[in-house]
């Protein structure tokens, strides 16, 4: 029988001495040790190629997709849109929000998003961010914030915000002039930094692929070695 199985073409005895059970396979090897050996390497060493390859080309595929949907245009422009926001402020508009002890909802909480996107901290209070406007720095910090500067938890907070009809810049302006443009600036950061992660997420997906693609470079170079007297050992145990 083991005589006649490996008289059988390469492609039949890689089927057949996948699936056998344990016995046969070791008939097999005593048989001829090299060539069951090495057609059962060569085998799963194929198919463990040949999944990686499915695996990369899917990624690929995927990213691709996502590189098509990206539009740098509309990134450059909400990166725009952000600064003619802020350059609209000046001390005056400081001074007008110094003078909101008692804000109403809106305008409150545009003052504290404003912080909050400044520190980091998307725990920050009204109290605390009042304060904050007497800092002299604080207008400039504002022209010098960009849309990357911005932590995951704190546009978290600001998705709700922008999600909010009750804090469209129209609406928050009918309370605040100055606490509209804020307003603005919050939105056009807001579109800045979800377009912006998209096209990080890209890069990295990129950057992870060429890393793939190389190690299967490296796999494809590769030729499978295999060691009868290892393989009788498994069998056996």
């Amino acid at each position: 029988m083991v005589l006649t199985l490996l008289s059988l073409p390469d492609d039949a005895i890689f089927h057949i001495f996948t699936f056998c059970d344990n016995e046969t396979k070791l008939n097999l090897i005593l048989a001829s040790r090299r060539t069951a050996a090495f057609f059962y390497h060569s085998y799963y060493f194929g198919r463990f190629v040949a999944l990686k390859e499915a695996q990369v080309q899917e990624s690929i595929a995927k990213t691709d997709a996502v590189l098509a949907e990206l539009d740098m245009d509309a990134l450059n422009q909400v990166n725009e849109q952000a600064q003619r926001a802020i350059y609209v402020l000046d001390a005056n508009s400081i001074a007008e929000l110094k003078q909101l002890r008692q804000p109403p909802p809106a305008v409150r909480f545009v003052i504290e998003m404003m912080h909050r996107v400044l520190t980091g901290d998307s725990r920050v209070t009204f109290e605390e961010a009042y304060k904050e406007l007497r800092r002299p720095s604080l207008l400039h910090d504002l022209i010098k914030f960009r849309p990357e500067h911005m932590t995951k938890s704190v546009y978290a907070v600001l998705d709700k915000f922008c999600r909010n009809c009750d804090f469209t810049p129209d609406a928050v302006t009918q309370s605040s002039r100055a606490a509209g443009t804020i307003t603005r600036w919050l939105y056009a950061l807001y579109r800045a930094f979800t377009i912006n992660r998209r096209v990080i997420e890209a890069m990295q997906r990129v950057a992870e692929n060429d890393r793939a693609r190389m190690m299967l470079d490296q796999l494809r170079a590769l030729k499978p070695r295999a060691d009868a007297g290892e393989l009788l050992a498994f069998l056996r145990q």
